[in-house]
C-alpha cells in the first residue's frame, strides 16, 4: 500500500512530493527520510513571531559594537553542523518597544544527529536550533537552544556581567531566599565541596561563620512575589513565567537593564558570603598555591551518557577514538585531587602543575581578571556530541571555568572568573586555636602501634600513640572500640552514654618521630577524619555489622582485643540508642598529633593574622584547620586536635 505523508509545516514541491507517495517496498520509511531530509531543499514557514522562549538569559556588557559582519562570522561559527539553510536569519533588526529603542538579530536552523540512545545506525532525529541576542544600549542578552557557548566567540565584543552586580539584583530588605547553592573555598577532596539548601525563606538560618567561606554559585529569590534563579559565574538570569514573544522578552530585557543600572541596595543574607575581589590587585601581593577541578557535571554526562557526550583523542594517524571506561575512571579520577603549583620563573605570571616532580602537564596564567589554563595533552583531548563542534578539553575548562585556585594568603580563592576573599578567616585565629588541647600527656610516646607486635601480646605497648588514647580518654563507663586497619572508621571509637548528655567520639592518630609542620602529615590525618563525618550518624546496623565483621574479633594475629573495654554486642547496641535517641547527644572527632605544639602554632597563626612573613605550610596548615572546623560544623560534629603544649 502506497504511504502518503506530508508533514506539516513543510512546502514540499509537485516532483518531490510524487517522489514520496511512491517509495520503493524494500524500506519506505529510509527513502522517505533520505529524499525528504538529505535531498530535498525545503521552505519552513517561520518568522521571529513564531518565537515564545522562556525568560532566562545570559547577560553581557557590550564593550566593543557587533557589527553585521561579525553577525555573519558568529552566525557560521554556531552553526558548522546545521542542515539545510537557516530556518530563519535576521541581524541587527529594530525595535521599540514602550519607546525604547533595541535591536535584535536571531537564527534558527537544523541539526541532525543520532538518537544519543543508539549507537552504530543510521537512524537520525531532527532537531531544531535557535540563537538569538537582543541588543540595548551597552547590554547584551543571549537566549539559545542546542548551541553550545556562544559567548566564546565574542570575547572580543562581549563581556560577562559583575558578579556582585547580579548577586545584588533584586536584592532588597524584603527580598526572600529561597534556595542557595554554595561552593566551599577549600582544595580539599575529602569535604562537601558543593551543598544547596533550600526553604522559604533562609534568611537568618545559614550560619555567618560557614557562609563566609563559601561562594553562592546560584540562588532562588522571591521579590514581590516574582521568583528569579540567578547563576552568577555564567551571568544567567531566569524569570519564573510562561514563555514571551519577542516584545515581551524585550520589555523584560529592558526591565533588567535598568534594574541593574540603578541597583544600590544590598541584602544581609548575600552580604555574608566570600566577596569578589579584583585579581590583578591581589597577585601582586600573593602567589597560587594550588588548583582543583571540578568536572562532575562532565564526567556525569559521559559516563552515564545523559546527552550523548563523549571523550575522544587522535590517535597517531589522527583518527578519532573514544575513551573506554578504564581511561574514563583513570582519567576523571586524576582531577578528583588537589595538584599542586609551582611558579614558572621563565614565564611572567604563569605556574605549572607539578605532579611527583613533572612539570609539563599543564599550567595556569594569572591575567587581568581571570586565570587560563594551558595543557598540551588538554590540547589533544576533545569533548564530542555528535551536534555542535567538537571542543578539546583545554577549551572547555577555559570556557566553562570549572576550576578553583587558593593562594598562599588562605584568605584568597578564585573560582568561575572571579577572585573571592573571606574577610573572617584571618580575624579568628583565636577561635581557630581553641579546639587544640594540650593537657593530655604524651611525653612517653614512641610510636604509633609500637609495632612489630607479638603473637601473645595482649594490650598496645605502654610507649605508643593507641595505648596513650585509651589512658587518656577512658571513663569508668565508656566503651572503646579499636577500629583499626581495613575499613576503619576511626582509629578508635568511643562511646559514652553514662554522661549527661551522652557522647561518642572518633579519633584519628599520627605518630612522627619528631616535631613536624609540614602540611603533608597533618593533611594525612585531617583528610582521614573529613572523609568519616558521616559515619558519625551511621545506623545501628552498620554497626553491628562492623562488630560481626571485625570487632569481635581479636586486632590482627595479636591477642588484642578489639573491643578494648570487654564489652559484647548487647552492650554496644544499648549505648548507641541511648545516643540516637537523646537530642541533645554530642558526636566529637579528634585528631591525636603530638608532632604539633599548640605554642608554636598560635605563635605562626598569628604572625598570619597580622600579614607577616611566615613559611608556606603554615598557611597549608591554616586552610586544613579551617576546612576541618567548617566540615565539623556543617555536620554538627564538635573537632577536637589533641597536642602538645
Amino acid at each position: 500500500m502506497p504511504v502518503s505523508f506530508k508533514p506539516s509545516g513543510i512546502k514540499l514541491n509537485n516532483r518531490d512530493y510524487q517522489q514520496t507517495t511512491n517509495p520503493p517496498k524494500s524500506n519506505p520509511i529510509e527513502y522517505w527520510h533520505k529524499t525528504t531530509i538529505t535531498q530535498m531543499n525545503l521552505q519552513i514557514n517561520m518568522d521571529i513571531n513564531n518565537f515564545v522562549i522562556t525568560p532566562s538569559t545570559q547577560i553581557f556588557k557590550i564593550i566593543k559594537k557587533i557589527s553585521k559582519r561579525q553577525l555573519t562570522k558568529l552566525y557560521s561559527d554556531c552553526s558548522e553542523k546545521r542542515i539545510g539553510n537557516y530556518l530563519l536569519e535576521k541581524k541587527k533588526m529594530p525595535l521599540t518597544v514602550d519607546g525604547k529603542s533595541l535591536f535584535y538579530s536571531i537564527i534558527a536552523f537544523k541539526l541532525e544527529s543520532q538518537p544519543n540512545f543508539l549507537i552504530h545506525t543510521t537512524v537520525k532525529e531532527i532537531r531544531y536550533a535557535y540563537l538569538l541576542l537582543i541588543e540595548y544600549n551597552d547590554y547584551a542578552f543571549v537566549f539559545k537552544k542546542h548551541i553550545d557557548n556562544p559567548q566564546a566567540k565574542m570575547s572580543n565584543y562581549l563581556t560577562p556581567f559583575k558578579y556582585n552586580k547580579l548577586t545584588s539584583f533584586k536584592a532588597n530588605y524584603d527580598t526572600e531566599y529561597e534556595k542557595v547553592s554554595m561552593n566551599s573555598m577549600t582544595i580539599s577532596n575529602a569535604v562537601i565541596r558543593n551543598r544547596a539548601f533550600e526553604g522559604k525563606n533562609l534568611n537568618g538560618l545559614l550560619p555567618s561563620n560557614s557562609a563566609s567561606r563559601s561562594i553562592a554559585s546560584n540562588f532562588r529569590l522571591n521579590s514581590n512575589g516574582e521568583v528569579y534563579s540567578i547563576i552568577p559565574n555564567t551571568s544567567r538570569v531566569t524569570y519564573r513565567s510562561s514563555k514571551l514573544g519577542i516584545e515581551d522578552l524585550s520589555r523584560w530585557c529592558i526591565q533588567i537593564a535598568n534594574e541593574l543600572g540603578s541597583q544600590t541596595t544590598s541584602n544581609s543574607f548575600i552580604d555574608n558570603f566570600a566577596s569578589p575581589v579584583n585579581l590583578e590587585s591581589i597577585s601582586s601581593i600573593c602567589n597560587p598555591a594550588a588548583i582543583f577541578f571540578d568536572l562532575e557535571e562532565l564526567d556525569f554526562s559521559i559516563r552515564e551518557d545523559t546527552t550523548g557526550k563523549k571523550l575522544i583523542f587522535k590517535d597517531e594517524q589522527a583518527n578519532s577514538v573514544v575513551f573506554n571506561n578504564k581511561q574514563l575512571n583513570n582519567f576523571f579520577d586524576f582531577f578528583k585531587s588537589p595538584i599542586i603549583l609551582e611558579e614558572n620563573t621563565s614565564k611572567n605570571n604563569t605556574y605549572n602543575f607539578c605532579i611527583k616532580g613533572n612539570t609539563d602537564l599543564g599550567s595556569i596564567r594569572l591575567n587581568k581578571n581571570m586565570i587560563t589554563f594551558s595543557s598540551k595533552v588538554g590540547n589533544e583531548i576533545f569533548i564530542s556530541d555528535g551536534i555542535n563542534s567538537d571542543i578539546s578539553f583545554s577549551k572547555y575548562i577555559n570556557t566553562t571555568k570549572s576550576f578553583s585556585v587558593v593562594f598562599d594568603n588562605p584568605s584568597y580563592m578564585y573560582f568561575s572568573r572571579y577572585t573571592f576573599e573571606d574577610k573572617k578567616l584571618l580575624s579568628n585565629i583565636d577561635g581557630m586555636m581553641s579546639i587544640f588541647i594540650d593537657s593530655y600527656n604524651f611525653s612517653n610516646v614512641k610510636s604509633e602501634k609500637e609495632k612489630p607486635h607479638t603473637s601473645t601480646i595482649s594490650e598496645f605497648p605502654d610507649t605508643s600513640l593507641f595505648y596513650a588514647i585509651e589512658n587518656n580518654l577512658k571513663t569508668q563507663d565508656s566503651i572503646i572500640i579499636c577500629d583499626d586497619m581495613n575499613d576503619e572508621w576511626a582509629d578508635h571509637i568511643i562511646i559514652d552514654n553514662k554522661l549527661t548528655p551522652p557522647a561518642i567520639s572518633y579519633i584519628h592518630s599520627k605518630f612522627v618521630n619528631k616535631d613536624s609542620y609540614g602540611a603533608s602529615k597533618f593533611h594525612e590525618v585531617v583528610s582521614q577524619a573529613l572523609k568519616n563525618l558521616g559515619r558519625l550518624n551511621s545506623d545501628i546496623s552498620e554497626y553491628k555489622e562492623k562488630y560481626e565483621n571485625e570487632w569481635k574479633k581479636k586486632y590482627e594475629s595479636t591477642q588484642i582485643e578489639r573491643v578494648r573495654t570487654g564489652n559484647n554486642w548487647l552492650d554496644i547496641e544499648t549505648s548507641l540508642n541511648d545516643i540516637n535517641s537523646n537530642p541533645n547527644s554530642i558526636r566529637k572527632v579528634m585528631l591525636a598529633t603530638p608532632f604539633l605544639s599548640k605554642a608554636i602554632l598560635k605563635s605562626k597563626m598569628e604572625k598570619l593574622a597580622r600579614e607577616e612573613d611566615c613559611p608556606a605550610h603554615y598557611i597549608q596548615i591554616l586552610w586544613l584547620i579551617n576546612t576541618f572546623i567548617s566540615a565539623c560544623r556543617d555536620y554538627n560534629v564538635q573537632p577536637y586536635i589533641l597536642c602538645k603544649p
